[in-house]
């Protein structure tokens, strides 16, 4: 049985980091590059925002496929494959999760550009994964 607390907890957190992240969308490439803070900010809500994803598609893998994916970007997959989510998202889900790993391991080599891309053109991605849990849920 699926964690319904869990998972709204977890909505909770996506939503608190979109709100933060949409901030940052009114702010130009160039004042958002060089601006230290700005950019902390950015990468920890990122990982936040997809940390928080990827807890909830762990979780509806484990209670409701009843098998681990093999990476955060396979979790992405097996939602798509049991129709939680349509594939387009999934894939783009996939692309975030890969994203988040650099984030977090490559933390020295970030490329912000790219940071404020996913900020600027990708957070809707996430927010259709959040309408998408609240119809399955």
């Amino acid at each position: 049985m699926i964690n319904v607390r869990l998972i709204l907890g977890r909505i909770s957190d996506i939503n608190e980091s979109l709100v933060r992240l949409r901030k940052i969308t009114d702010i130009s490439l160039d004042e958002f590059l060089k601006n230290d803070d700005l950019k902390d900010i950015a990468s920890f809500r990122l990982i936040k925002l997809l940390e928080s994803s990827i807890s909830i598609c762990q979780h509806l893998s484990a209670k409701i496929l009843k098998k681990a994916p093999e990476s955060y970007s396979n979790c992405f997959e097996m939602l798509s494959e049991a129709n939680i989510i349509n594939v387009d998202l999934s894939e783009k889900l996939q692309q975030m999760a890969r994203f988040r790993n650099m984030l977090i391991h490559v933390y020295w080599n970030i490329d912000y550009r790219q940071v404020y891309e996913i900020i600027k053109n990708d957070l809707g991605d996430i927010e259709l994964f959040v309408k998408s849990l609240d119809k399955f849920i």
